[in-house]
């Protein structure tokens, strides 16, 4: 999955649609391109960026869960907030648009989220805090029981954008986050936390280097 721009800028902004090509050899070959999800869905007033899809799929029920997040005007902290779509058939079909409570988000991911062996599904996001921190970015855990209500962690640490989440054998949980104007002065780092409660709490960041 991946986004297709629909106009002719390239930019965050421009806006595109979420489109699939799915493989049934292990990657050997691939069907042809659908949208999923497209810019213009829902929308009353025109088309705006569909951005930085990221998935989870429900190991326990056999659904697949689309998520994108809206970006209307810009990264402004005001137009950006998260929709999604499930797939009960493997992505041969999707389910109705269905928006999510949760506002100022500029993207989701990277990668994918995870089942946690506990049945919670969990992934990450970042967050858009111009107006409430100096960093502009903050990552953050995205988490759902039932696939119905999804909720929110607190924040990682200001400065932290593109991020990654993985359960270790203890069962905690592992996010690897970028931090977006480096770290110390330092370009290439990253930033660590762990989460004992299945992402609803982080511990403090750890300097990770890459």
């Amino acid at each position: 999955m991946w986004e297709a721009s629909n106009q002719t800028f390239c930019s965050d902004e421009s806006a595109s649609n979420i489109v699939l090509r799915k493989s049934v050899d292990n990657g050997e070959s691939w069907g042809d391109a659908k949208v999923v999800i497209d810019s213009g869905e829902g929308m009353e007033n025109g088309r705006q960026a569909e951005r930085h899809t990221w998935s989870i799929y429900d190991s326990v029920n056999d659904v697949v869960y689309l998520f994108s997040n809206r970006n209307v005007n810009g990264p402004t902290g005001c137009d950006c907030w998260v929709v999604y779509k499930t797939s009960s058939d493997g992505g041969e079909t999707w389910g109705e648009l269905i928006d999510v409570d949760e506002g100022d988000v500029y993207g989701m991911g990277l990668a994918h989220g995870i089942t946690h062996s506990t049945g919670r599904m969990v992934g990450c996001m970042r967050k858009i805090c111009r107006n409430s921190c100096p960093e502009d970015y903050a990552s953050r855990a995205f988490y759902s029981d039932d696939g119905d209500n999804w909720s929110s962690s607190e924040f990682l640490h200001a400065g932290t954008t593109e991020c990654s989440i993985a359960e270790l054998e203890d069962g905690r949980l592992y996010m690897n986050s970028r931090p977006y104007k480096g770290w110390d002065g330092e370009p290439n780092r990253r930033l660590v936390a762990y989460s004992e409660d299945v992402g609803e709490t982080w511990g403090e960041v750890e300097v990770e280097e890459r």
